[in-house]
């Protein structure tokens, strides 16, 4: 197995969404950046907009060869002690109050069970070892779970699992989820 090494410092590379420009920069910059501070040096898009700069990774990066995934370690982060938990019922950490106001959206009753289906079809994110805890920070920082407890897992990929060939921007929603079906 492949194991990358372990490098905070390493330069994050960077594509604008709206005029297509790329660059690297640092965890300082993209501080900056993220507090508004900073700009796509070419057109000037900043962090507030669909169309931003955001992770691109670089082409020449070996660890990004389609021929490697599978004989590399990934990483994950998780608040759940027992991931991949085949039982994982997304309902049974949510209290009766949030249960309550999910009867009041839509009309059919179902939102709830909807917003379980969703828990449990998301795309797995895997990453280096540095953006796995780089979301980890993240998470604390931006979600509501600061008090919780993470785990971080080294993950090696069956065979057989699916891969997309290519590099690619990930389809992520505002909370930066992947339904498997996209």
């Amino acid at each position: 197995m492949i194991e990358r090494k372990v490098n905070f410092e390493r330069l994050r590379g960077m594509r604008c969404g709206s005029c297509s420009y790329e660059w690297k920069t640092n965890d300082k910059w993209l501080d900056r950046f993220n507090q508004g501070e900073e700009t796509c040096p070419s057109c000037g898009t900043d962090c507030q907009v669909e169309e931003r700069p955001n992770f691109w990774a670089a082409q020449d990066d070996p660890s990004y060869d389609d021929t490697n995934v599978q004989a590399t370690y990934w990483y994950h982060t998780s608040t759940h002690s027992s991931w991949p938990d085949p039982n994982f019922d997304p309902i049974a950490r949510l209290s009766d109050e949030t249960r309550q106001k999910y009867q009041h959206i839509g009309t059919d009753g179902r939102a709830l069970e909807r917003w379980a289906q969703r828990q449990t079809s998301k795309a797995l994110h895997l990453g280096t070892y540095e953006s796995a805890i780089g979301n980890m920070l993240r998470r604390m920082k931006d979600q509501d779970i600061s008090e919780d407890q993470f785990y971080l897992y080294r993950v090696q990929l069956r065979p057989d699992a699916a891969i997309e060939p290519g590099v690619h921007k990930e389809p992520t929603n505002w909370v930066g989820d992947v339904q498997l079906v996209e």
